[in-house]
């Protein structure tokens, strides 16, 4: 089973992450839920959490005492980034939207395009499937301009040395 391997570490503050929102908006998206799958070591965990309320998510981050990230690292408008110093190995990212819909618009290679969610379980885009079937990553370029997304790939690729990679202009 995923959860118990992937979230041990993580639990507690996961727990508080449900019990504060709907578990259906709660996720665990990207490189943990991947190396998890592929029995690789996990890094960090991207906790993805849906807010329908700047109320709640403000209050949730006054409870934790959770900072925001550098803009400069991330420069978006549809989520935002934040830790708590405590625990530098989690990032929670406020997003708007389903989280099915903000990965297929932000993930940056197929072999990410992967979560678990605490309602309905394990899911992946259709790129993702794929690519795992061929040992393949289906690289977006138009997501790849950033130096936080040159690096990331960088990782994946290092990686997952044992599998092809693809370059597309854009997702399909």
């Amino acid at each position: 089973m995923l959860t118990p391997r992937l979230i041990w570490n993580y639990e507690p503050f996961i727990n508080k992450a449900i019990e504060a929102f709907d578990p259906e908006d709660v996720s665990i998206a990207g490189g943990a839920v991947r190396d998890t799958l592929f029995g690789k070591p996990v890094k960090d965990v991207d906790l993805y959490i849906r807010y329908v309320t700047t109320p709640l998510k403000n209050k949730f981050i006054k409870e934790h005492s959770l900072e925001k990230k550098s803009k400069d690292e991330y420069d978006e408008t549809d989520f935002d980034v934040w830790h708590d110093p405590k625990k530098p190995d989690i990032d929670i990212i406020f997003h708007r939207g389903t989280i099915d819909n903000f990965i297929k618009s932000s993930f940056d290679c197929s072999i990410c395009e992967v979560w678990y969610n605490f309602k309905h379980g394990l899911s992946y885009t259709e790129n993702f499937d794929k690519g795992r079937d061929e040992k393949r990553i289906y690289i977006y370029r138009d997501r790849c301009s950033s130096h936080l997304a040159s690096k990331h790939l960088e990782r994946v690729l290092d990686k997952y040395t044992d599998w092809k990679w693809e370059a597309w202009n854009e997702r399909h």
